[in-house]
């Protein structure tokens, strides 16, 4: 249950919460600016510059673009333990060295499993 920091209203989602914030001629932003944001959310985490607002229920972005989601070290970590989880230490490495060719991300990945299979069939090849 959600309730109105101005008049004390009751709700029960964030939808109709949100509907019911211009009743009180502001906007969500400027709602969640005055009631709910704390003083870290709205600043990139990477280069301090401001981030825009979602919603009410999510607040607003960590990082202003791209290019500083990618530099922080957080998402890279988290990326790398994705990759690992889903494709296997292996083929996560192999993939690795294949970034920098000039081709899109299809062709390096079937390239990477092209590869993959050709060493597993030398492996079956040999002689136990």
């Amino acid at each position: 249950m959600i309730i109105c920091k101005i008049c004390r209203e009751k709700f029960e989602s964030n939808k109709s919460m949100s509907w019911h914030v211009k009743h009180h001629n502001l906007t969500n932003k400027e709602y969640y600016d005055l009631y709910i944001k704390s003083d870290k959310e709205g600043v990139c985490l990477t280069c301090g510059k401001p981030t825009e607002f979602i919603s009410m229920n999510k607040g607003y972005r960590q990082h202003c673009c791209k290019k500083c989601l990618n530099i922080d070290k957080n998402v890279q970590t988290k990326r790398l333990n994705t990759n690992i989880k889903k494709y296997g230490p292996r083929l996560f490495l192999l993939k690795k060295r294949k970034i920098k060719l000039n081709k899109p991300y299809s062709q390096n990945m079937e390239l990477v499993i092209h590869m993959q299979l050709k060493q597993l069939n030398k492996k079956l090849k040999k002689p136990t």
